[in-house]
């Protein structure tokens, strides 16, 4: 997977909602792939101890979302929706391990919708985020696409953030790390 730079996360930044919304969506693309370096499918499906997802699960369900948001945006899913079939929903109710996908391949997955929806994004203008969305995930009347996003940002945000606790629970040092300062 090509790491990105702050250089290029940079060249995201600009003042349109559309293109906040996709710089959001850069910067935990930037914290998942960091978080995952160096990982294995084995590592992928350790849980925790006392209960909760495997990291698996957690990419799997994030690139299924990712997925979900760029065919709002842009009415084409990236992959058939059936293919993540197992992290789909508010929990792994439908997730097993014989049915766990390989790892690299839900990262690679997990990254193609995240770009998506960041292209998707970096050109919407507010017209297009006003527009209604095609469906709410937490039933909110009048959903539009911009509200609809933000949700989906909060969501990507909270499971990349995830992603690095079980990163270290496999006995992985953390990856990410404050800038140094010139105090």
């Amino acid at each position: 997977m090509a790491q990105r730079t702050e250089i290029e996360m940079e060249a995201r930044t600009t003042t349109g909602v559309g293109q906040i919304l996709a710089g959001q969506f850069a910067v935990t693309g930037y914290v998942l792939e960091r978080n995952l370096a160096g990982l294995t499918h084995e590592d992928s499906l350790r849980r925790p101890p006392g209960g909760g997802n495997c990291l698996n699960w957690v990419v799997g369900h994030m690139a299924d979302a990712r997925n979900k948001i760029a065919t709002a945006l842009t009415d084409e899913p990236v992959f058939s929706p059936a293919r993540l079939s197992a992290y789909e929903g508010k929990d792994d109710s439908n997730y097993s391990l014989d049915r766990a996908l390989a790892f690299e391949e839900l990262r690679a997955m997990c990254e193609e919708a995240g770009e998506a929806v960041i292209s998707a994004l970096s050109i919407m203008d507010d017209e297009a985020l006003g527009r209604p969305a095609p469906f709410s995930v937490v039933g909110r009347e009048g959903e539009t696409i911009g509200s609809l996003v933000a949700t989906f940002a909060f969501h990507d945000a909270y499971h990349a953030g995830q992603t690095g606790v079980l990163r270290r629970m496999c006995g992985f040092d953390g990856v990410l790390t404050p800038p140094e300062t010139d105090d």
